[in-house]
């Protein structure tokens, strides 16, 4: 019973112990009252009463229509209430109606009717009626009907007060908030305990209101839940009494309760939960809303709950659990961006167990989120790129978002392994990734190839641009509704991993790719690099800027501002504009740079061949290098030349070229004028086999002609055949073959033939190149008829006249290229050659010029 309503039961007792007294008084003068007399005043000690009416018709009448009840600080000595009850019950049946108007008492005033044995008493804030019995020690009141105005609540039972124990007790039912039930109340001095269970009820909020919860989440409950209806099985309430007001004692409730055909709205954008049943439990100043088959959409939140606590104390939160298995999909993510909790990630198949709780703190519904979610194998897609994930665990605490393990395989290119921590309230992230293993592939062709690399991703999403920097590679990644874009700050970090250039020498660059629209992929950048052979105004080129496109299908590239255009499909087709190559033969075989992963053809208006000392300009050229194997083919100022490498082996052919470049071939010989054409076969630029066919040519090596002369001159015999074609000048020749081969620094001269125009030559031996020094056989054959002057040779020896008339000189040089010891070798083994040797049927080990011809017309005609 509340502490004010004892209160008033107290003076309720003391007013009928007043009323005893006055009985007995009123018995002397029984006469006298049946006709009725009043008082105008009367005091007993503090009690005071005015216009006090006294008569008896079938029993005691007694009317007062003021009465002053003492004061707490002016206490007057009063029966204990259970005697004076217990008296009171023994005389009721003397008194017919007791009815006094207003009773003061402590500030508060009262009204009291006791008629045929019921007696109603009103107050400021409640109206009891009801019936007072004794039995054995128990005052027992028969409480017809117990209004309390403040809580709009309507009790009705029995209520028994126990003299010696003084408990209080009262069962029976009562209706408050819209709400009927049964309710059972003890009190012992100023604690009062109270046993609830209702009817079906519609509203919850209200009931809340009442019980001084924070009005915040009593609004949240009255817009976000609905019920069909609410029973409360069991509620415990404990309450206190203090200035004359009821507290209720938050460790003493405790209860359950269900409600059916619930429907819970967690956010006001979302449509509700639906719950057949909803547990609802109170304990420990916790509320709880335990959800049974909880269905959003088409999406089962078993194990999804709402919890509200301090319920009555102060700094209350309001948490709701959102639990999950499924895949985390549209309906997930509406859930989930209604919280600004947004991940790119879209889950097509297998299953996501997440369980996040979001906790409000009140007032202000400040919000504060946990979760955990963990998935098994399944597919998922990132922005619309599709991976599959072996396994991941995800941690969700206020605004970090922790990566504990993601297992990432894409289309069996990629597996990697994710972590890391996800700021949503700074918008950024520093994550790491393990790739076991990258693989990107364009048909049998390695692209990219990383295995067991680790990277920082350091992330900025502070604004529609998603940043990704990955600072051991140096590159950083931007990704909007607008663009996409990669920048690689250091090619020489992200190269290792890229197979077709993996070796390629460069001392720096940077490249930018725009892949906003894959289909259409933009780049641009620069590199630096020597290994490049290209020359402009006789100046190395080494810096390159770069800009294209790359479509479903090509790609095209224009590099420093246009001197090179570049296009790839299946094949790299490189145009070179206003840049000279330089083709160096001594890295020919060894290959300066990686093997490109498709064919590669290349044209230019004009490059250089560097041959040792040798430099050959040439006019529009094409090069083609398909892996190891090279092709060169290009226009000279007069003749053409071709050029083939597979790596191992080499061959190079020209046709109707100059003395300057077939000079090098045979160094035991200066060349001037003529035309030769030119086939080689071999390893490399020191180990080859070839032939030379010459017409037209001067050979000059004045030292080596005249030391040759000076001996010839020495024998009178010989005299005649210095002679003009043959002198110091020189030696003409008309045609000419010559058949080498050289072995490191050793030229082999296997045969050596020429016409002149009065001396014909045959020759074989060999030219140390390194020493300069040479060992050769050396036939001369003069053309003119000797026959008729053979008498006048004193020394035969020296020569033999042929049987078409010619006469021959054998001469062996050796030493000195320069000054050779010139001496006679004719032996009987010697043989007269066909004066005109180079109309013999040669039948060459490999002839390329026919090639050369066919392939003229492929040679690139440029506007220069």
């Amino acid at each position: 019973m509340p502490k004010e309503t004892k209160r008033k039961s107290k003076a309720f007792l003391i007013l009928l112990g007043f009323f005893c007294i006055v009985a007995l008084l009123g018995a002397l003068a029984t006469v006298k009252l049946r006709s009725g007399i009043e008082l105008r005043r009367f005091s007993l000690a503090s009690v005071q009463a005015e216009r006090i009416g006294l008569r008896i018709d079938n029993g005691i009448i007694i009317s007062i229509d003021r009465l002053e009840l003492p004061e707490k600080q002016n206490p007057v000595s009063i029966p204990r209430p259970d005697l004076l009850i217990t008296r009171f019950n023994g005389w009721s049946h003397l008194f017919q109606e007791i009815r006094i108007n207003s009773i003061h008492h402590q500030g508060h005033v009262y009204s009291l009717i006791f008629s045929d044995n019921l007696f109603t008493v009103s107050g400021d804030d409640f109206q009891l009626t009801g019936a007072i019995s004794y039995k054995d020690d128990a005052v027992l009141l028969d409480i017809a009907n117990l209004e309390i105005t403040s809580y709009s609540a309507v009790l009705s039972g029995k209520a028994s007060y126990y003299r010696e124990s003084r408990n209080f007790t009262f069962s029976g039912r009562f209706a408050a908030f819209g709400i009927d039930g049964r309710v059972t109340i003890s009190q012992r001095r100023d604690m009062l305990n109270a046993k609830i269970k209702t009817d079906h009820f519609a509203d919850l909020a209200g009931p809340l209101e009442q019980l001084s919860v924070d009005p915040d989440v009593v609004s949240w409950v009255g817009e976000n839940i609905t019920a069909r209806d609410y029973l409360i099985n069991e509620l415990h309430m404990g309450f206190t009494f203090t200035e004359k007001k009821l507290h209720v004692r938050p460790v003493s409730v405790y209860g359950k309760g269900i409600a059916t055909d619930v429907a819970i709205r967690f956010h006001p954008t979302l449509p509700p939960v639906q719950c057949a049943r909803v547990d609802v439990s109170f304990e420990n100043d916790r509320l709880s809303f335990d959800l049974d088959t909880p269905v959003y959409k088409t999406k089962n939140l078993a194990g999804s709950s709402v919890a509200i606590s301090p319920l009555l104390g102060d700094n209350t939160s309001l948490a709701i659990t959102l639990q999950t298995e499924s895949r985390l999909d549209d309906e997930i993510h509406e859930l989930l961006k209604a919280y600004n909790i947004q991940l790119p990630l879209t889950q097509q198949t297998g299953t996501t167990r997440g369980n996040l709780q979001l906790v409000f703190d009140l007032p202000g519904f400040r919000l504060h989120t946990r979760g955990a979610f963990t998935t098994d194998k399944g597919g998922w897609t990132w922005n619309n790129i599709p991976f599959r994930s072996d396994a991941a665990a995800v941690r969700l605490e206020d605004n970090l978002v922790t990566i504990d393990n993601a297992e990432i395989n894409f289309r069996e290119i990629m597996q990697a392994d994710l972590a890391g921590v996800i700021d949503t309230a700074a918008h950024q992230a520093e994550l790491s990734a393990g790739i076991k293993y990258l693989d990107l592939r364009d048909g049998k062709r390695e692209i990219v190839r990383v295995r067991n690399l680790t990277t920082r991703i350091n992330m900025d999403f502070s604004d529609e641009e998603v940043r990704s920097q990955l600072p051991e590679l140096q590159a950083e990644v931007t990704i909007s509704p607008l663009r996409k874009h990669l920048t690689l700050n250091d090619l020489n970090r992200v190269i290792p991993y890229i197979p077709p250039v993996r070796d390629f020498p460069l001392q720096g660059g940077k490249m930018n790719v725009d892949f906003t629209d894959p289909e259409n992929m933009a780049f641009e950048g620069f590199i630096n690099t020597s290994v490049l052979p290209l020359t402009a105004d006789d100046q190395e080129v080494s810096h390159y800027t770069f800009q294209g496109n790359r479509t479903s299908d090509k790609l095209s590239a224009s590099i420093n501002e246009g001197k090179i255009s570049l296009t790839a499909a299946d094949t790299l087709r490189i145009t070179l504009h206003d840049y000279l190559v330089t083709v160096d033969t001594e890295k020919i075989g060894t290959m300066a740079g990686p093997t490109s992963p498709v064919p590669i053809l290349i044209s230019g208006p004009r490059s250089l061949i560097r041959l040792r000392d040798l430099a050959i300009p040439t006019a529009a050229f094409q090069a083609e290098l398909n892996g190891p194997e090279v092709a060169f083919i290009a226009r000279l100022d007069r003749g053409k030349i071709l050029f083939e490498s597979n790596g191992s082996a080499m061959t190079l052919a020209a046709s109707d070229i100059d003395a300057g470049i077939a000079q090098d071939f045979f160094r035991f010989a200066d060349l001037e004028g003529g035309r030769f054409n030119l086939s080689l076969q071999g390893m490399d630029e020191k180990n080859y086999e070839g032939f030379v066919e010459f017409s037209n040519v001067l050979i000059k090596d004045t030292a080596l002609l005249n030391n040759i002369l000076s001996f010839i001159n020495a024998i009178p015999a010989l005299a005649t055949i210095s002679s003009p074609g043959f002198d110091a000048n020189g030696y003409h020749v008309s045609q000419g073959i010559a058949h080498f081969a050289r072995s490191g620094n050793l030229l082999t001269i296997q045969e050596f033939r020429t016409d002149g125009t009065t001396i014909n030559t045959e020759a074989e031996g060999w030219v140390d190149l390194e020493n300069d020094i040479l060992k050769i056989n050396l036939e001369l054959i003069s053309l003119k008829d000797y026959s008729k002057i053979i008498d006048r040779i004193p020394w035969a020896g020296y020569a033999i006249l042929g049987e078409d008339g010619s006469l021959s000189t054998s001469l062996l040089l050796s030493g000195n290229r320069h000054a050779p010891e010139i001496t006679t070798n004719l032996t009987a083994e010697i043989v007269m050659m066909p004066i005109n040797i180079v109309k013999r049927a040669v039948q060459w080990p490999f002839l390329l010029f026919g090639r050369i011809r066919d392939l003229a017309v492929e040679t690139p005609e440029t506007e220069e």
